[in-house]
Order: structure tokens, then sequence, then C-alpha cells
């Protein structure tokens, strides 16, 4: 393939599957999401794990000589193979960056709590819907995700991660409103953050769709500690609110170094380096994953980059 993807919004997990969710989430994973997320995996809703008593501990194990396991099982594994195919040819193009003086800003990811709900397992249609059905189920859910990414953080400190990309998916000005972000959405992730700062780690945090009306709450995080990649924000009032607090990065648009004039992404970068770049802490970047662009108006972007945003 050669063009970008698209993540439809699907939920894995029912409404009235909370309680079986929050009570044993491994498994609740592992026998009802994945089989329900990848059709070569459908099988593994047939096994179990819970059950301690002698003869039936062992009796357990019977659906695992199931032809149909068996095939999951070696699903998994070749997987698990072309993962580590994965892994090594990031960690050559890491190698690459690093040589070519570029920052590698994504040695790890991770979601907001909130995001690992709605992504995951319940669809960013349903949360929302959820929220105003069973609040304190979803509040339950986001703490077992926070737990889980705490557990990840400490992964990562012992690897020897620097930077964490933190894409934000779900808390855009549209997505809900101020009360709701800053009662379920910020809360867990402001933690996360926090948790990744103690461990040396910086966050890099992707602020996805519109985020005029979250500035003044992600600014509650350690000074200094943190980048903000914004896609669509006033990036003045980016660079006001957050001046003092985080570094700030974004937001030609993707589109306008896609098919946009020349002239008009000169101006706009201009522009960009006149509010943002005094007193530092701003990184011209554009608003998106660049998978394409015109060559001539990102050549010049790149340029007026260089010429006008040296200190």
């Amino acid at each position: 393939l050669n063009t970008g993807f698209q993540i439809l919004d699907r939920a894995f997990m029912e409404e009235d599957e909370y309680d079986e969710f929050l009570s044993d989430p491994s498994h609740f994973l592992m026998t009802k999401v994945f089989p329900r997320r990848h059709k070569n995996l459908a099988a593994l809703s047939k096994i179990g794990f819970r059950n301690i008593f002698s003869a039936g501990h062992f009796a357990s194990m019977q659906p695992f000589s199931d032809p149909d396991v068996i095939e999951a099982f070696l699903t998994l594994a070749a997987a698990g193979k072309q993962m580590k195919q994965w892994n090594a040819g990031v960690a050559y193009l890491s190698g690459v960056a690093a040589e070519m003086q570029t920052t590698v800003a994504n040695q790890a990811g991770q979601l907001a709590p909130y995001d690992m709900l709605a992504d995951m397992l319940r669809g960013y249609l349903n949360v929302p819907m959820d929220l105003f059905l069973i609040p304190d189920k979803v509040e339950a859910a986001i703490g077992v995700m926070e737990t889980i990414a705490m557990q990840s953080a400490a992964q990562m400190k012992q690897r020897g991660v620097e930077f964490c990309f933190m894409p934000l998916h779900g808390g855009t000005d549209d997505f809900m409103s101020d009360e709701t972000y800053r009662k379920y959405y910020w809360p867990s992730l402001q933690r996360v953050i926090e948790k990744l700062i103690s461990f040396g780690i910086t966050p890099y945090v992707f602020c996805e769709g519109k985020y005029n009306t979250r500035l003044d709450v992600i600014k509650e995080v350690p000074k200094g500690k943190v980048i903000y990649m914004f896609e669509q924000v006033d990036i003045v009032k980016a660079k006001e609110t957050l001046r003092d607090v985080a570094c700030i990065g974004g937001n030609v648009p993707g589109a306008a170094l896609v098919f946009g004039k020349k002239e008009d992404v000169v101006e706009e970068t201009k522009r960009m380096i006149d509010a943002c770049a005094p007193g530092g802490g701003f990184i011209m970047d554009c608003s998106i994953v660049l998978d394409h662009y015109n060559e001539e108006v990102f050549e010049a972007w790149y340029d007026t980059t260089m010429n006008f945003g040296k200190y």
C-alpha cells in the first residue's frame, strides 16, 4: 500500500460487559476482544484460564487441542515474528535518523487512558453515551486503563526510553465538552504524563484535532518537561498560554504542503516564526503525519524555516 490508513470506529465490548471486563481485564481481552478484532483469532473465545480446581483446571486445557485454537496460536506466533521484523526495521530507521542528527521522538507510544477505552474497546460514539448512562463504570474502566498505562511507563523506564509519543485521539474541542474533558479525559492523562516525567521520559504529546479550549487545562504539567504538538490550534494563543510551561510545535496544514501554493506556505511559516519563536520553545512542524507532499512547496517551507527561524 502507498496510501494512508483509516481507522473505523468499532466496539469490541458491549455496554453490558463492563463488569466482566472490570473483574478480569486480561481474560476479557484474550477471550473476547482479540477474537472480535481479528477473525483469525476467533477460536480464542473457546479457551479459559479461570478454573483452578484440580480436575477442572486440567479439563480447561482440552480446548487447546481444538484445531481452530491451535491455528489461532500459530497465527499469534506468526504475528510475533512479523512484529520482530518490524521492530528491527524501526530500530534501523531510528539509527539512520540519529546519524542525521534528527531526534527520534517516538521511541515508545502511549494513549490517554480515555482513548484506550474508546479507541480499543467501546468506540468513540459509544463512550459519550455510556458517560450519560453508566458514568461510574466508564470511570472505573478508565482507571483500569490508567493502571495499564502506568505499567507501560515503568517498562519504558527499564528500556531507557527518552521520549514517549502520546497521540490524543478523543479530546478535541468538538468531541466533548470542557466539563467532560476536565472530569474524564484529563485527570488520568495528567497522572500518566507526570509518571513518565518522574521516570526521566519526555512526553511528546500530539493534540489531534481542534485544541483551542483545552490550552488552560493542558498547561497543568511540570514546567519544561512536556512537548505539545498541535494539529489545529490558534498557534499564537497556544504560545501565549504555554510559553512558560511547555515546548510547542505545529501546525502548518498538511494539505497546504500537498495542494497549497508555495507563497501561502511561506507567509504562514513566517507568521508562525514571528509569533512563536521569540523566547524559544517552538518546533516548526506540519499538522499531521505527512505521507505525500509537493516537493517545491515543501522545499520552500524548509528554506523559509531555516532562513527566518534562526535565533
